[in-house]
């Protein structure tokens, strides 16, 4: 019996650019930008991230939170 092991790395999710935020928000419009790409490119970037737009959502719908550390970036229009 033989066994096939690959690895698959996603070159594209590391950036040259670092935002040094998780996730960007537009209150706006009220759109959230999340991904592994703000994130330094990792799987935990990436949930992170997530976690991050979802607290923007959660904010800006009024909806407490409690004690936690912003990292999202407002958009500057």
């Amino acid at each position: 019996m033989s066994i096939h092991q690959d690895a698959h790395r996603w070159l594209f999710s590391a950036t040259p650019l670092s935002l040094d935020q998780l996730a960007l928000f537009d209150p706006d419009s009220g759109v959230v930008v999340c991904g592994d790409w703000l994130a330094r490119g990792r799987v935990e970037g990436a949930f992170c991230s997530g976690i991050a737009a979802a607290g923007c959502l959660l904010r800006d719908t009024g909806i407490p939170l409690g004690k936690e550390r912003s990292t999202a970036q407002r958009v500057k229009q």
